[in-house]
Formats: C-alpha cells, structure tokens, sequence
C-alpha cells in the first residue's frame, strides 16, 4: 500500500496549486500589459474572476472539507490544527468577498483575488509538509480510516 494515502488530496493541491499559478500570471499580465482593455471592458475582469469561483465551488470547498472531517483528526499536533481551520475560515471569508466584489466593483475584485491566492499558495504548501510527516508516523489502521473517510465525502458529493 505504501505511505503515500494522502495522494488524492495531494493532487487535489497540486491541481488548485496549478490553477493558482495560472491564474496568478493572467492577473499580472492583465494588471502590467492590458490595464487599459479592463478601463474599457469590465467583461474580461468578470471573466478571470468567474474562473477562479468555479474552481472555488468546484474543487476548494470540497477539498477544505476532505481535510477538516477526514484528516485533521489525526494531525496529532492540534495547534497547527486551530491554525489550519482558521487559515479554510478567512479563505472563505475572502472567497465571499470576492463575490460580494465580482459584480458591483470588478477592480476592487482584483486585489481580493491576489490576497486569496497567496493565501492559498502559503496554505498548500504548510500543508503539503505537514502530509508529508503525517506519512511518517500515522498506522496502517489510520491511513485505512482516513482512506475510507475521503472516500465516503466524495462519494456523498458524486451522489448529491
């Protein structure tokens, strides 16, 4: 089976992690070389944005809720736990904004939309390595709960 459980939710990180990075080059081209085309064309700022929502409701809060019910529990370390949740919490709350932003101030949006991404950059990588170290001391039983907890979420979301 190997140590490597949490691979579902790694490529999950690695697909939002992707979609960040393209997402964040868009935005600074558009914010450096098309400045001017965004003065004239609300349209394409409301474009960008409705990419990086649908991947918001598509993959994110799906993939927050994966962490929190199914492997959180078995962070043994709880403050980094506290810290996690709260990071998925003001994530959310910025997500909101973002969309409160979309349709009455498009240029604010913006600015939202580069805050969320560092935020998630940071948070997927303090992630990543705190999977890596739960590879190292979780047991066989653990990593087959966990296993199966992820498995019932997706499933549950695929019947919905």
């Amino acid at each position: 089976m190997g140590r490597k459980f949490l691979n579902d939710v790694l490529q999950s990180h690695e697909r939002i992690f992707s979609a960040l990075q393209s997402l964040e080059a868009d935005l600074l081209m558009v914010l450096r070389d098309v400045e001017e085309m965004y003065k004239k064309e609300v349209s394409v700022i409301r474009h960008h944005l409705d990419i990086f929502l649908r991947i918001y409701e598509k993959e994110l809060q799906l993939h927050f809720r994966v962490e929190e019910e199914a492997i959180f529990p078995y962070i043994r370390e709880r403050g980094i736990v506290e810290e996690l949740v709260k990071e998925h919490v003001a994530i959310v709350k910025e997500m909101d904004r973002l969309k409160e932003k979309r349709e009455a101030d498009p240029y604010g949006a913006l600015s939202i939309l580069e805050n969320i991404i560092v935020m998630l950059k940071n948070h997927v990588v303090k992630e990543n390595k705190l999977y890596a170290e739960m590879n190292e001391y979780l047991t066989i039983k653990e990593m087959h709960e966990i296993r199966s907890k992820i498995k019932g979420i997706y499933d549950e979301e695929d019947g919905s």
